[in-house]
Order: structure tokens, then sequence, then C-alpha cells
């Protein structure tokens, strides 16, 4: 069946960059070479828990499904809602696993800090902003993308050059 090929390929293209996307904290620390010890594992998964991962994969997954569903028109809308059942029951499994990224890039004072911030006032304000300054930053990463492709086109249109193969 084509079909499989295809739909994994792309899935597994954009399944990381929805990852990516969701994580709301960058590790600013080269990364070690194993997590030091369980306090700093506890540390890592309260900092995963208070950044709100979980509701920025989700939110991320509900603002590019619709991408998805329109790159890949045969592919059937059940299995698109199915997916995103399943990514709704399963999204803890996923914020589970990347607290052991952060045991491992952030030390034990830095995960303190990190969760101090979270747990803030304004920590807990901007985790409460992210959904809705993803996807005010979806419309504007679109219009940029739109506005880009549309100038690249009229250059290479005035080169003489093609767009398409």
């Amino acid at each position: 069946m084509t079909l499989r090929p295809r739909l994994g390929s792309r899935l597994c293209l954009s399944l990381p960059v929805l990852i990516a996307l969701a994580l709301p904290l960058q590790a600013q620390s080269p990364a070690k070479g194993k997590i030091a010890d369980s306090i700093q594992f506890g540390l890592a998964q309260r900092l995963v828990q208070a950044s709100g991962a979980e509701a920025m994969i989700l939110k991320t997954i509900e603002l590019t499904l619709p991408g998805q569903r329109a790159q890949n028109p045969g592919i059937s809308p059940e299995f698109w809602d199915r997916f995103a059942a399943k990514a709704r029951a399963d999204v803890r499994q996923l914020a589970d696993s990347l607290a052991p990224i952060y045991a491992r890039r952030f030390s034990t004072a830095e995960l303190e800090q990190l969760v101090a911030f979270y747990e803030s006032p304004v920590g807990r304000h901007i985790v409460a902003e992210q959904g809705a300054i993803a996807q005010e930053s979806q419309g504007i990463g679109a219009r940029w993308g739109t506005r880009l492709g549309a100038a690249t086109a009229v250059e290479m249109s005035d080169e003489g050059k093609p767009i398409q193969r």
C-alpha cells in the first residue's frame, strides 16, 4: 500500500517538530552524561509539569493537525480524529519522557530555579498564555511564509527559472 510509507514519513517528520515546538524550555547547559540523582530527576519531573508541557504538546497538535489533514487528503478524517484522541489520552507518557532530558542538561540548582520560576505568579502566567501565544505565532508564521514564498516565486519568475520540477 503506497499510502502507508507516505503517511509514516510525514508523521515521523511532523511529530518531532510538534514536540520541539511544544517544549517551553530550551536546554541551556551542555549535555551531561547521565542523570545525577533521584532529586534531580524529581525536579525535572516537576519542571515538565509546572512548565505546562502537556498542554503545549496538545495545543501544538491541535494547531498542526489541520495542515496535516490538508497535506494528506487521501487519509480518512477518522484516522486524524483517532490520532488526536490517542494523543490526548497518551500525552502524559510523552511528557514524562521529557524529564530525563532536563535532568541530564540542567544541574540540581538550575532545575530548582526553573521550577521556582514556573511555580511563581509570572511563571504560571506564561504557562497560561503559551497556548494563545502559539496560536497567534502560527498565524504570523503562516503569513510570513506566504510572503516569502510569493517573493521567491516572483524572483525566480523574473529570472526565467521554473518553480516546479
